[in-house]
């Protein structure tokens, strides 16, 4: 099966997961018909729409990820690396600052943080870097002038940017940053000036936080998934769409390693394929970056 054809099926099934899940829609109301800001001249409200917290998924919802694994037996061990993997016999060894570990099978999920444990996987993803800035608690008046119905707003732009305010009236911008591990808000300036140009009442508001982390981004846009050796299994390549997408596909992935090369899934297996000059992405990232928050800024 191709990749469109694949997508097409696999979104099937993730509506159906995010549909029995029963995500609280909080995007359903339309959006107020005045314009929200000076910048934009239209919108579209989407009523399918779900807000989730991927924090409480992934490490306090019972019937989820780490909860469910470690309900089933498993050991969880946190800021443990693993520094080399290899095969020992019939099983892989996969050798830890605090010790070894010998496993039939292995899943190795590292996505934006991929590094050299598999020869030339690292450079099948660019690891682009995504931001968020939020201000100190705004006053309601200032919330309601903002965004009065609290919707979760995503701009379609060359140069994504996303926003929405949260429950203790703080206004949450994110997007493209540095590409580096930022220290504090003040390394993340881009969205503070975007979110006063879109509202210029927040001029002078006190922004209080700022923090990072690593998307994988592959040459195609599409997920990719590996089987390079038997017994182990490297989906990647979530391209910022991760929570939804590696949620859904945890099953398929178990059926896929527990079942091996009988056990299909919806997910083409591709070979390793490093993208060209890999070496230069940052300076990519960063000129295409650039580049596309000029045209979005002139509307072409």
């Amino acid at each position: 099966m191709g990749y469109p054809a694949a997508v097409t099926q696999f979104t099937h099934s993730t509506t159906a997961f995010a549909s029995s899940a029963g995500f609280e829609n909080r995007c359903g109301r339309r959006l107020a018909k005045r314009k929200l800001s000076p910048v934009f001249s239209d919108h579209v409200s989407l009523s399918t729409v779900s807000s989730i917290s991927p924090a409480r998924i992934a490490m306090s919802a019972p019937c989820w990820t780490r909860a469910a694994a470690i309900s089933a037996g498993a050991k969880v061990h946190g800021e443990t690396p693993a520094l080399s993997l290899r095969r020992e016999g019939s099983r892989w060894r996969i050798a830890t600052p605090r010790g070894v570990v010998h496993a039939d099978k292995v899943l190795l999920a590292t996505n934006g943080f991929t590094d050299e444990l598999w020869p030339a996987l690292r450079r099948t993803i660019v690891p682009v870097f995504s931001s968020i800035a939020a201000t100190a608690p705004v006053s309601d008046e200032v919330a309601r002038s903002i965004m009065p119905t609290r919707p979760m707003l995503y701009e379609s732009g060359h140069i994504t940017v996303y926003y929405r305010i949260d429950q203790h009236n703080r206004l949450l911008m994110g997007g493209c940053g540095p590409m580096r591990w930022i220290k504090s808000p003040n390394d993340v300036a881009y969205p503070m000036r975007y979110a006063e140009r879109l509202w210029p009442q927040l001029k002078g508001v006190s922004w209080t936080h700022g923090w990072n982390s690593r998307l994988a981004i592959t040459g195609d846009h599409y997920p990719h998934v590996h089987e390079p050796a038997e017994n182990i299994l490297i989906p990647l390549g979530c391209n910022g769409r991760g929570v939804a997408l590696a949620t859904a596909m945890g099953a398929q992935l178990a059926r896929r390693l527990i079942g091996g090369a009988k056990a299909e899934i919806d997910m083409p297996i591709t070979g390793i394929k490093p993208i060209p000059m890999h070496a230069f992405w940052p300076v990519g990232v960063t000129t295409a970056v650039i580049a596309g928050r000029v045209r979005d800024r002139l509307g072409i």
